[in-house]
């Protein structure tokens, strides 16, 4: 299964290019804006080198979407000495020690609104493995982490003009 996925993750920006293309060749109409699902980055990307807008919307929990916004965060301050899976699948640590160095009853309080969750709740691609989608995932984190904060300076230093 998974490498069918990697498969479509691999082909999805060339093909959603060559539709979007299609689609306006057809139409005659100009591409305003793209809507799309947070985890294709990648149109993030054709919409600036359009000139549109992009609108990622995250259809799942909010609380899977805060943990994807603080990917990096969770892996930095959870795993790291994450230097890939083991035989097993297991997270093996770089400092020799194959303990399991979080416990699922642990909080992740490191995660802005999620101080509740435990660690044990957290998806699975927000765990570190080196799956394609995991990778995808990251980037997307990354990439919505610095909308928000793009948005938070711009509505924090927002002229207020006189009516």
């Amino acid at each position: 299964m998974e490498v069918v996925l990697e498969l479509f993750l691999k082909a999805t920006p060339a093909n959603y290019k060559i539709g979007i293309k299609n689609a306006v060749a057809e139409t005659c109409k100009k591409v305003t804006c793209l809507i799309t699902d947070a985890s294709l980055v990648f149109a993030r990307e054709m919409a600036q080198n359009w000139g549109v807008p992009w609108i990622p919307l995250w259809l799942p929990m909010s609380c899977n979407f805060s943990a994807h916004i603080y990917i990096d965060l969770i892996h930095h301050k959870l795993f790291p000495n994450y230097v890939g899976l083991d035989s097993d699948n297991q997270i093996a640590n770089g400092d020799g020690n194959d303990d399991d160095p979080l416990h699922e009853d642990n909080t992740l309080e490191i995660v802005p609104g999620l101080s509740t969750m435990h660690i044990a709740d957290l998806p699975e691609q927000v765990v570190p493995c080196d799956s394609l989608l995991s990778q995808i995932l990251s980037q997307m984190g990354r990439v919505l982490h610095q909308i928000i904060a793009r948005l938070e300076f711009l509505s924090r230093h927002k002229s207020h003009a006189p009516e």
